[in-house]
């Protein structure tokens, strides 16, 4: 299993024998591919077709709407913050709150990079290959894993960990209910919705 935790709390998981992860953009490498700063390259932009960016936190930052404007520049290169008060996040043509913009911007961009980067993708296979036999935790710098809270900023650690236990919670569906597994082999259609799972059960993970 996967769980989120804080960077306050690494050494005492550590002390009593746990697996603990950085996955913060200033982690070692290769974990430090799995946070939003990290400039994959070809991130599509919800909401503007045909256009990329480099980054998650680019996305998220470029379209946060400060002095009435977006800002393009966000979206080459690193993740880079933004100063300034945002009066919303564009999403095409309208206006999104806060809460809104992390549901409908950052949370599935997020999954995109996790599924679709070469690099993040096979990272996060080797963690749920290994999370199938320990408990991992997972930080980075921030400490809310709760996305209704606008108190602070949303910590991707978190996120990571709901996605790989989704795959997880899969996998061991799989193998454990012959029902499940025959409607699963059945419907084989486009991207899964679990593709880090589907990726090891049909045997593309190397």
């Amino acid at each position: 299993m996967f769980y989120f935790t804080t960077r306050g709390e690494k050494n005492k998981l550590e002390e009593q024998g746990a697996r603990v992860i950085d996955v913060s953009s200033r982690a070692p490498e290769p974990f430090c591919c799995l946070s939003p700063f990290y400039p994959h390259g070809k991130i599509p932009i919800p909401g503007i077709k045909g256009e990329f960016a480099d980054s998650v936190e680019g996305v998220w930052q470029g379209l946060k709407i400060i002095n009435d404007k977006i800002d393009r520049t966000r979206f080459q290169g690193p993740g880079r913050k933004r100063r300034g008060e945002p009066k919303g996040h564009l999403y095409g043509e309208r206006v999104i709150n806060y809460i809104q913009a992390r549901k409908l911007i950052y949370l599935p961009l997020y999954r995109w990079m996790i599924y679709n980067s070469p690099l993040a993708r096979q990272v996060s296979l080797d963690l749920l290959k290994q999370g199938q036999n320990q408990d991992i935790y997972l930080y980075d710098f921030e400490t809310n894993p709760d996305i209704e809270n606008l108190d602070k900023p949303l910590a991707h650690a978190a996120v990571l960990a709901q996605i790989l236990n989704e795959n997880l919670a899969t996998l061991r569906q799989y193998r454990e209910d012959k029902g499940f597994k025959q409607e699963y082999d059945e419907n084989d259609k486009g991207q899964p919705k679990y593709l880090l799972a589907d990726l090891i059960i049909k045997g593309g993970y190397s």
